[in-house]
C-alpha cells in the first residue's frame, strides 16, 4: 500500500489494518477492548475511523495481537 495522502486517509488505513489483525486472530471488538482495558465504544470509534488511534493505542494493540506496531502503518514504496 502506498503512503496515504491526508491525515483522514491515514486514520482509515490504520483502522483497516487493526481490523485485519483482529480478523486474523478471530477476536471480537469486545474481547479486544477488555484485553487492553478500554471500553468497547472507545475501540469502536477508532475501528471505524471516527477517531484516530494514538501511538500508545497502537502499542497496546500490537502487544496483545502479537504484531509489530509498524504493521498498522502504510509503507512508502519506491516509485
Amino acid at each position: 500500500m502506498q503512503l496515504t495522502e491526508s491525515p483522514r486517509d491515514l486514520t482509515r488505513y490504520v483502522a483497516a489494518e487493526v481490523r485485519a489483525a483482529m480478523a486474523r486472530r478471530q477476536i471480537s471488538q469486545q474481547a479486544l477492548a477488555d484485553a487492553v482495558g478500554w471500553t468497547q465504544a472507545y475501540l469502536a470509534r477508532r475501528l471505524v475511523g471516527r477517531v484516530p488511534f494514538d501511538v500508545s493505542d497502537l502499542e497496546k494493540l500490537g502487544e496483545f495481537l502479537d504484531v509489530p506496531v509498524t504493521s498498522f502503518l502504510p509503507v512508502k514504496r519506491a516509485s
